[in-house]
């Protein structure tokens, strides 16, 4: 524990020390808060399981669907699947159509008391794949909303509102590479394979050179890095929401060894798989863990 601390200690004295002065030598001059900024208030989340009228009102909603649904928003009909996230302004009418045997939906709507646009909300409905991340991002939401911790929820979903904004200007009008959405969904929904380089380039009937060139110049990063990341985000998540060991972990992120997984999350982190366990870890129900 003392070698981590030193490590950490080590790490802020090196930007410590690249800030003797404040910028311009102005010590009562800092950052500051955006004007006029507003973080989400009157927070709800709740999960619906069964067809809606055409309805409309007055908040910011985020819709994230755990089944197939046809979603009409403003008259336009939307096949929307597990995955993504629907993100609609104040007054958009909106419904799910009768008939579906099941339209399970998570649904996080808020308020802007002042009504003035925010810097950091999307500035039209849209509809954006979800990744790791934000799964990890919602998955705090709700966590804190049960806790009813107003303050650290409002931040999350403000967070959660940049990345939708972010995401949507990463993908529109420009499309993020058709190659990222498959290896995203590869190694995201089908875990129990063990994706690497070679099984992506031979489910894509691709060779592993071609496929490494054609990432990299579709979005701008090596497969490699973006793998690498993955698996990160893939252990944190399950370190940090399920009861699941650290080999099983790392077996999962395509690991042989517990221990070069550890060595891989220890590098990336700082912390081992079970400190990290240890100071994030979410209470988890104890009659069923989460997926």
């Amino acid at each position: 524990m003392n070698k981590i601390l030193l490590l950490l200690q080590d790490s802020v004295l090196k930007q410590a020390v690249r800030l003797e002065l404040p910028p311009g030598g102005n010590y009562h001059a800092g950052l500051k808060m955006p004007e006029h900024l507003e973080l989400p208030d009157n927070i709800l989340c709740f999960c619906h399981n069964f067809p809606s009228p055409e309805y409309a009102h007055r908040r910011y909603c985020i819709v994230i669907p755990f089944d197939r649904i046809e979603y009409v928003l403003n008259g336009e009909t939307l096949n929307v699947f597990p995955g993504t996230a629907v993100f609609q302004r104040p007054y958009a009418a909106h419904c799910i159509r009768a008939g579906q045997k099941s339209c399970r939906r998570l649904q996080i709507s808020f308020d802007l008391t002042s009504g003035q646009e925010q810097e950091y909300i999307p500035d039209r409905d849209v509809t954006v794949e979800m990744n790791m991340g934000t799964w990890r991002r919602v998955a705090r939401i709700l966590k804190l909303f049960l806790k009813h911790d107003a303050a650290s929820c409002a931040l999350e979903v403000y967070r959660l509102c940049r990345e939708l904004k972010g995401r949507t200007r990463e993908e529109s009008p420009a499309h993020k590479g058709q190659l990222m959405d498959e290896v995203e969904h590869m190694t995201e929904f089908r875990r129990t394979r063990r994706e690497n380089i070679k099984s992506i380039a031979e489910h894509m009937k691709m060779s592993e050179s071609n496929l490494r060139l054609k990432f990299r110049k579709e979005n701008g990063i090596s497969l490699g890095s973006f793998l690498r990341q993955n698996k990160l985000e893939i252990a944190k998540y399950r370190l940090e929401y399920t009861r699941q060991t650290v080999g099983e972990i790392a077996r999962i992120c395509g690991y042989d060894s517990q221990f070069s997984f550890s060595r891989f999350f220890k590098n990336k982190t700082g912390l081992s798989p079970l400190r990290w366990r240890k100071e994030h870890q979410a209470k988890i129900p104890s009659q069923e863990d989460p997926d």
